[in-house]
């Protein structure tokens, strides 16, 4: 069941609606379509016809098309004259203008980032209401949830220093100001509805050769070339270097940060795959031919729905 609508235009300011209390807002929201999932784009060839008999066609490739989310409301106006009600919505719906839906629902929380495609209805007409279209070219939705950039740490540090500082001991110190990690694999469970990209971090304390990080249940792998890199920036790995891959499809990167100067490194990637999560148990691993102990790694990845 769907609690309240929240909508934040590209100014930042936000209006929330919920459905049980339309007088709070004046406008009263009476159904929604697309917040199901978006429809797929299936691409076939047709089969040649034979002498024996047979159909169908030939799958080729499928795609998720765009979503389009359509909200009708009415205009409750106990507290508003109905033409206020009308410019409201011209300011948290202006046409042409990008803005972030968030839906709260029992289970789920989420938002999608859309572009309204119009916002009318009739004025004349004695019970007044108002359509407005809003195409989102991601047809995906986002976990709007406190918790939904799940960040897991492979090696590196923990931070645990909390306040107040006491120590109970008068000989021995035992306030813990960080817990270091060193293992090599660790298992995400994803509890999205889609496969998704994921940010991979990467620090450097020292010097590190041929970086590989693999899907160990798959087996897809992708690296870093040490070769290759002195091709493209003159030098390998180094202490206090951070390397940021992004594998979200639309926007695959691999970036290398250097003393606060950024480097496009993809040209030293190695292995034709782009790890990715996919619902349920994600087992990864890395290693690296020299300087393993120098690596320190966490991923990082949002929950992504395919609807309410």
């Amino acid at each position: 069941m769907i609690h309240y609508i929240k909508v934040v235009n590209y100014l930042s300011e936000e209006l929330t609606m919920y459905l049980r209390r339309p007088g709070e807002t004046g406008l009263s929201i009476v159904k929604i379509d697309g917040l199901t999932p978006a429809d797929a784009i299936i691409n076939t060839t047709e089969l040649a016809p034979t002498t024996k008999l047979s159909g169908g066609d030939l799958f080729n490739s499928s795609k998720i098309a765009k979503r389009n989310v359509v909200i009708y409301m009415k205009y409750f106006d106990w507290y508003e004259d109905v033409e206020t009600l009308r410019h409201k919505t011209y300011k948290y719906f202006p046409v042409g203008r990008m803005l972030t839906l968030y839906v709260y629902t029992d289970s789920r929380h989420v938002k999608l980032t859309g572009w309204v495609e119009s916002n009318g209805g009739d004025v004349f007409a004695s019970d007044c209401d108002v359509r407005i279209s809003i195409l989102c070219p991601d047809p995906y939705m986002y976990s709007a949830d406190i918790n939904s950039l799940v960040n897991t740490n492979f090696s590196g540090i923990e931070n645990s220093l909390v306040f107040p500082l006491v120590n109970p001991s008068l000989t021995e110190n035992q306030i813990i100001f960080g817990i270091i990690h060193a293992q090599t694999e660790n298992l995400i469970v994803y509890n999205g509805d889609v496969e998704t990209g994921l940010f991979v971090y990467i620090h450097s304390v020292g010097t590190i050769e041929n970086i590989k990080i693999i899907n160990s249940i798959t087996r897809e792998l992708m690296g870093i070339d040490n070769n290759l890199l002195i091709d493209t920036i003159g030098t390998g790995i180094i202490a206090g270097d951070d390397i940021i891959i992004n594998t979200t499809i639309g926007a695959k990167s691999i970036t290398l940060v250097r003393n606060g100067v950024a480097y496009n490194i993809l040209n030293a990637k190695t292995g034709t795959d782009w790890l990715t999560l996919v619902k349920g148990d994600n087992l990864f691993a890395f290693t690296a031919e020299f300087g393993i102990a120098n690596l320190q790694l966490r991923m990082e990845n949002l929950i992504v729905y395919e609807g309410i």
